[in-house]
């Protein structure tokens, strides 16, 4: 509760900063010598490096104010040497006795932030901020509460691929990274690793507060970060090339894939069909979908049922009017509950025929067969088939604005 009080406190010490900080570019610094509940501190253009800072004799860092601009805070004089590539949040940083974490041996080490310099950020992309990485392997553990308490999970980054963060822990509140001094990693905001992330390394500040940070977007906190990778593995990639769709192995009759997040991303969920109708677990979200060759029929209720405003769709079987009609009267499923084979599928599986065919190649974005579910502009094309597309909100709200499916049908 006292944690709680104090989150809230400083935000509301946050909005005051935003407005005081007009000028983003502007940061303000306290030293060891100063009182941080009477003073502001000494104003700084990171649009610019700093080649020295007045505010303290022994570069102690007792209070700072940043306005969301990302900005590099050099342990020597004139920006060179090692930094700390520092990102608040879009409300503003206000952070009181900001305080560095290390790891060596396993065991916490802290110690107050110090600076003798500070400038502007490197782009993201630039090997600058992860001067000597050995990308050996790193142990990242995540807490639920803050100060490294609380319910933890840990990651192992042992390559370069885009690591997932557990459904239970996205909001978490702190951060230990384990390994070599100079490792370096990156929170992401979503779970393709493609798009808004922040860097992370041993002696950054802040690692047992991580709501002061942010993730380099609008509005984008590090503790809602939905994945995790080594430093600039998926820098200037494009989505397709993030999470690239390649060769599947026979999963098994009937079964298709679901994912939390739109494109084939995040984390994964196998329904097995043979049955009958599956109902998802309410609490889970689901952007799409892979059917391997399988005609399916999505459904709004529970229990593959249909009742009156609730809509469904079957994913292959029909012709062009059909799907040209679920677009036009936006009478496609918003939010997916449940799931069941055509009923042709299942007759097949009665008689014990094969249903549906694995698909050995998808490395194209659309497959013949399925259903892509995704924020994209609607469209409709005439080549091969209809391509319209569809995004699913876990909201009762039904407008044309909200209805978008990606779908190829096989005519």
């Amino acid at each position: 509760m006292n944690s709680q009080i104090f989150q809230i406190a400083t935000i509301l010490l946050q909005f005051w900063t935003q407005a005081s900080l007009s000028d983003p570019n502007i940061i303000k610094i306290l030293g060891q010598n100063g009182s941080w509940w009477a003073e502001e501190g000494t104003e700084y253009d990171i649009s610019n490096c700093n080649s020295s800072l007045t505010h303290t004799r022994d570069g102690n860092i007792t209070k700072l104010t940043m306005n969301g601009k990302c900005a590099n805070f050099y342990a020597a004089e004139n920006c060179s040497g090692w930094f700390i590539r520092l990102v608040t949040n879009q409300l503003g940083g206000l952070i009181f006795k900001p305080e560095t974490f290390r790891w060596p041996g396993g065991e916490i080490s802290k110690s107050q932030m110090q600076a003798a310099s500070v400038g502007p950020c490197f782009d993201k992309c630039d090997a600058r901020n992860w001067l000597g990485d050995k990308k050996g392997l790193v142990k990242v553990t995540l807490y639920e509460g803050t100060r490294h308490q609380g319910t933890n999970t840990t990651i192992i980054i042992d390559g370069d691929g885009c690591f997932l963060i557990p459904r239970e822990l996205v909001g978490f509140e702190s951060i230990k990274i384990s390994g070599d001094e100079n490792c370096c990693i990156e929170l992401h905001s979503s779970a393709n690793c493609g798009t808004d992330s922040t860097q992370f390394r041993p002696g950054y500040p802040e690692l047992s507060h991580l709501w002061v940070w942010g993730l380099g977007g609008e509005r984008t906190f590090a503790s809602s970060a939905k994945a995790i990778s080594r430093c600039g593995v998926y820098c200037n990639k494009s989505v397709s090339d993030v999470n690239r769709i390649g060769e599947y192995g026979f999963l098994g009759d009937n079964i298709i894939t679901v994912y939390d997040q739109p494109g084939y991303y995040g984390h994964v969920t196998y329904l097995n069909l043979s049955s009958g109708c599956v109902t998802l677990n309410a609490t889970d979200e689901h952007y799409s979908i892979q059917t391997y060759g399988k005609c399916v029929v999505l459904y709004e209720e529970p229990n593959c049922t249909e009742r009156k405003g609730s809509y469904t769709l079957q994913t292959s079987g029909q012709g062009e009017e059909y799907y040209i009609e679920k677009l036009l009267t936006g009478t496609a499923p918003l939010v997916l509950k449940s799931v069941k084979l055509c009923d042709q599928n299942l007759q097949a599986i009665k008689k014990g025929e094969h249903v549906g065919e694995t698909v050995k190649d998808s490395s194209s974005s659309i497959p013949t067969w399925g259903i892509i579910l995704f924020c994209v502009s609607l469209f409709i094309n005439f080549i091969g088939g209809v391509s319209y597309g569809v995004k699913w909100y876990k909201t009762n709200k039904r407008s044309g604005d909200d209805i978008q499916v990606l779908y190829k049908s096989g005519s």
